[in-house]
């Protein structure tokens, strides 16, 4: 089951508790989205928020962590950090499915916004007030990854922050602008 836009995920372990974002589902378990995560065999705590803030919650176990993960219709795999997964209860995988089957009917039609800020006030302002216009947003707090962000969710607009550390806004726009995946 392919994932249209990026679902967060809050994964909570002894050693870890960060925020990722689902990216594919599959019998089973799921592949998050992430430039950390737990060795295999963690057990650990996944929910999932819609973008509507609903959750779900599933009991899980790291089966790999990875830096490739899956780029749509063929393509030769991007770099993609992240964790693979598997669902510890046999019922989750289709929980999850029925769950994410209700995102993409309520978000098919939206056109999708990809907000790039590191000022976390900053995004819940600009995310609820696109959403409350109508629109799928997906948010980063971090430069880092947006190339891939954008070949995966191909979202209609960006709204990327000037001022963030390492990368700013002029910079990163420049970034996506000379590749050939984001140009456009």
């Amino acid at each position: 089951h392919r994932i249209p836009i990026f679902i967060r995920a809050y994964y909570e372990s002894e050693s870890l508790h960060s925020e990722m974002f689902l990216r594919d589902a599959s019998e089973g378990g799921a592949f998050l989205i992430s430039y950390w995560g737990d060795t295999p065999q963690t057990r650990a705590k996944i929910t999932f928020v819609d973008d509507l803030e609903r959750p779900l919650q599933v009991d899980v176990e790291v089966v790999r962590r990875t830096d490739w993960g899956i780029i749509r219709g063929g393509e030769q795999p991007g770099r993609l950090p992240g964790i693979g997964v598997r669902f510890l209860q046999s019922s989750a995988t289709e929980a999850l499915l029925q769950w994410l089957a209700h995102q993409e009917d309520e978000l098919r039609d939206k056109p999708l916004i990809l907000i790039v800020d590191d000022d976390q006030a900053h995004l819940e302002i600009l995310s609820m007030t696109l959403k409350h216009y109508g629109f799928a947003v997906i948010t980063l707090r971090s430069p880092f990854g947006v190339t891939n962000a954008i070949a995966l969710a191909e979202p209609a607009l960006v709204l990327l922050d000037f001022m963030m550390p390492a990368l700013d806004g002029s910079s990163l726009c420049k970034l996506l602008k000379a590749a050939d995946r984001t140009r456009d």
